[in-house]
């Protein structure tokens, strides 16, 4: 029997290594965006899931709501709830904040795929639309910076 890492664990690793080569301006900028992904998990992952998945969700919420996405969901529900967060509402005014987010994202993101903990069988869409997804929204931020440079100039 394999035992799959947690949401949880996958993030509480992930940040350690993103914070042990962030500065100080950017590790705050890390830290806002793994608390808005943290309270996306919690608030409309749960629309991603089974009927089986949503009842242990519900089952864990009775002991302990907060966090329970994190600590009963696996890789797979994650790469599918990074989708459907990239789709949300994201930082728009903040370049910095924005190319923090999409890092993250796709650091994540990529890093499970690469790692072999998502089953590419099933969610090979996901993922395709997942990087799809990234290169609009990091061409989008690159357009961003420009024009906030080109602002400068003037």
């Amino acid at each position: 029997m394999t035992i799959e890492a947690t949401i949880d664990t996958i993030l509480r690793g992930y940040l350690k290594l993103q914070l042990e080569e962030a500065g100080a301006a950017k590790a705050k900028r890390i830290r806002i965006v793994e608390r808005r992904l943290r309270d996306f998990l919690e608030t409309h992952a749960e629309q991603t899931l089974c009927s089986c998945n949503t009842t242990i969700l519900q089952a864990e919420r009775q002991f302990d709501p907060s966090g329970a996405f994190a600590r009963t969901m696996n890789a797979d529900h994650l790469i599918v709830a990074l989708e459907l967060f990239l789709r949300g509402p994201v930082e728009r005014d903040d370049h910095l904040l924005l190319e923090t987010y999409l890092d993250f994202i796709e650091g994540l993101a990529f890093g499970l795929v690469r790692g072999g903990v998502v089953d590419l069988d099933e969610l090979h869409e996901v993922v395709d639309d997942l990087a799809d997804l990234l290169a609009w929204w990091t061409s989008r931020a690159a357009k961003m910076k420009r024009e906030k440079r080109m602002r400068r100039v003037r």
